[in-house]
């Protein structure tokens, strides 16, 4: 293993800055915000990530659905896609890590904890996705536009229930 990377001391110019940017993050500040990235922009990268993924190119779509989480961690699209794209390549491990990201994103949205789950099926970690189905079923509720998911969630977590004991 190579050495440590030596720090240089910073600059009291380098501090302001440092203090500044960390100040501008801590208050909900976005990397396309810092650097006046449009919304038409992102709404354009979207598309193409959507449109890649849609192709079937899930390594492509992933790229772009990484650099979306990073120019924007607030919106819920891009973990998600990159989750989506992570399952596709059979990248579970990594999937659930976007999901989680998702979730924290969006806390009462069922969708993070159910693809979640379908990764964690996918790794036999029963328990794990149990809780995943679990908290998708709370979540959607009685909304309309979740009832479907909610469907298979509820199927989903009675095919597994007891695979984990």
């Amino acid at each position: 293993m190579s050495e440590a990377p030596t720090q240089e001391a910073l600059t009291t110019e380098d501090e302001a800055l440092l203090e500044e940017l960390v100040k501008f993050f801590n208050e909900g500040g976005t990397v396309k915000t810092l650097r006046d990235i449009s919304p038409a922009t992102i709404e354009t990268l979207y598309a193409q990530g959507y449109n890649l993924y849609q192709t079937g190119k899930f390594d492509d779509a992933l790229q772009i659905f990484k650099l979306l989480t990073i120019l924007d961690h607030y919106d819920v699209r891009f973990p998600m896609g990159a989750g989506l794209c992570q399952q596709r390549l059979d990248h579970h491990e990594a999937a659930v890590e976007c999901f989680s990201a998702a979730a924290i994103v969006d806390i009462k949205n069922p969708e993070p904890p159910y693809c979640a789950a379908e990764s964690l099926i996918q790794m036999s970690r029963w328990t794990e996705a149990e809780s995943g189905l679990f908290s998708a079923t709370q979540l959607a509720g009685n909304k309309p536009e979740f009832q479907a998911l909610k469907e298979r969630a509820s199927q989903l977590l009675e095919r597994i229930k007891h695979k984990g004991e």
